[in-house]
Order: C-alpha cells, then sequence, then structure tokens
C-alpha cells in the first residue's frame, strides 16, 4: 500500500515543537490539549506512572488535568 494513501503523512500534519512550557502539571497538560485541539487529534493518548503520593499532592498530575479539561477524548494507560 503506498504511503500516506489512508492518512497524510507524518510529517506535513505535525505542528513546530513548542519554544517555551511550564513544568508543572497544569501547565504541561495545558500545553497538550492545545495542542489536540490545534491538530484536531482524534484522541489523547498518554501513559500514568505512580510518581508517589507526595509529590503527586505537589506537583499535581497531567493525566488528571487531561481528563478533566480536554476536549478531546483522553486514553490513560498505566505505564
Amino acid at each position: 500500500m503506498p504511503r500516506g494513501r489512508l492518512c497524510p503523512p507524518l510529517s506535513h500534519t505535525l505542528l513546530p515543537p513548542p519554544q517555551h512550557f511550564g513544568t508543572d502539571a497544569d501547565s504541561v497538560g495545558q500545553l497538550v490539549a492545545a495542542r489536540a485541539a490545534a491538530t484536531d487529534a482524534a484522541a489523547v493518548v498518554l501513559t500514568k506512572h505512580d510518581a508517589g503520593a507526595l509529590k503527586r499532592f505537589f506537583l499535581g498530575s497531567t493525566a488528571k488535568y487531561l481528563t478533566k479539561h480536554c476536549d478531546k477524548p483522553v486514553v490513560v494507560l498505566q505505564g
């Protein structure tokens, strides 16, 4: 099957990488949600890892943020 027959080649659908983003969970979650909307993604797929209760309390969870705020379907896999 010729490349790109069912969908355009990936190189034509990617946006340039962001120049700057924050490191807290909300900032990363906001960035991912914005990119999903900008690219009209079918869904957002990410892995979740156990960061520990104390770290999660102070840093939050990107997966938790996305499941509450992203307009696209979110699939969270246990990593």
